[in-house]
């Protein structure tokens, strides 16, 4: 399973692999295709240089290509440029037929060029990526066989940072702060809770699917006072004007 990409530090390393590619492997079935890429962004390497890579390819978080070749069915190129808009900015007209010039001079390397009215953003290394802000939630179900009082469970200050994923939980008298992160190349996450109060740790697991503009969370462990529960979560991020 794939999902998209949650930060700026994704996106960069995705370009960085799809560049690296066009140098060791040019034959690469991923190349052939990269004529019919209309979407590019371009990053400065180490050497100051300009690569680039598309967004189909690039939106999606560690993805490698034959990854990409495998599941290319199931990836969606709008869905990864509207996810890109967060973390890229514009270019001038100048600026624009400069990559472009790059842009087919890099691909020559696999006798390919551009496709007609190509789009290029760039990937500005020294611009803070837009944050990501998540709304809070009611829509979580946590101890669905404990009384949770009046109060209704809320998920607050959720926050993705690459692999990490954070968030407060309030549970009927009960507040929680929860960590997960990801296991290597999986939906899988793994982390603590740490009950206030007490400061009592509970080991939690969950499967986490990057919906585009939403988090949904499927618990599959919740370790508390020696009850295994099963628990889930669901946000949206908030609009941007």
């Amino acid at each position: 399973m794939v999902r998209l990409c949650s930060n700026k530090q994704e996106i960069v390393s995705g370009i960085r692999t799809f560049d690296q590619g066009i140098s060791a492997i040019p034959n690469h079935p991923v190349y052939a295709q990269s004529g019919k890429y209309k979407c590019w962004y371009a990053i400065k390497d180490e050497h100051n240089n300009w690569i680039f890579g598309p967004s189909k390819f690039i939106g999606y978080a560690g993805i490698d290509i034959d990854t990409y070749i495998a599941k290319q069915h199931d990836l969606d190129g709008k869905a990864t440029e509207k996810h890109l808009i967060k973390f890229s900015e514009d270019v001038d007209e100048h600026m624009h037929a400069e990559l472009l010039e790059l842009l087919f001079e890099r691909l020559s390397h696999v006798n390919r060029i551009p496709g007609k009215s190509v789009k290029i953003k760039i990937i500005d290394m020294d611009m803070k990526a837009k944050n990501i802000k998540y709304n809070n939630s009611e829509k979580c179900e946590f101890f669905e066989l404990c009384d949770h009082g009046e109060e209704k469970p809320l998920v607050s200050s959720f926050i993705v940072a690459g692999s990490i994923i954070k968030f407060d939980l309030k549970y009927g008298y009960n507040r929680y702060i929860v960590e997960l992160s990801m296991e290597a190349g999986e939906h899988l996450f793994n982390g603590i809770a740490i009950r206030q109060g007490d400061n009592y740790k509970i080991k939690c697991r969950a499967f986490i699917e990057f919906s585009e503009g939403s988090v949904e969370i499927h618990g599959i462990g919740w370790q508390e006072d020696d009850i295994q529960y099963r628990w889930s979560a669901y946000v949206e991020e908030m609009d941007y004007v």
